[in-house]
């Protein structure tokens, strides 16, 4: 899983990091904030933050066990006026590819 944090510069993942790093090796320069103009506290917080989210399990095995139920029960009920809009919703949030 690669989890991709928002700062000023653009979003930084594993392979970004390690392209600067390798850039501040054969330059000798290095930023004096660690992450590209993130402070150490600001860099602290976000590591704790990833941890976080590792350990996290990705699929809410209750939520799961609880719609299983109610389908295999046929008391699940669907209400297209909310699928609907929550369509539109996300498709609003996506990106536009052209």
């Amino acid at each position: 899983m690669e989890i991709k944090l928002q700062n000023t510069a653009g979003s930084l993942s594993a392979g970004g990091l390690q392209r600067k790093q390798s850039r501040e090796a054969a330059t000798g320069e290095t930023s004096s904030a660690p992450f590209g103009g993130v402070s150490s506290e600001t860099s602290l917080l976000l590591s704790e933050v990833k941890q976080r989210l590792l350990s996290e399990p990705s699929v809410d095995e209750a939520n799961v066990a609880r719609i299983a139920g109610l389908v295999r029960s046929g008391e699940y009920q669907i209400d297209p006026q909310r699928v609907a809009e929550k369509l539109i919703t996300t498709e609003r949030m996506l990106p536009e590819f052209s």
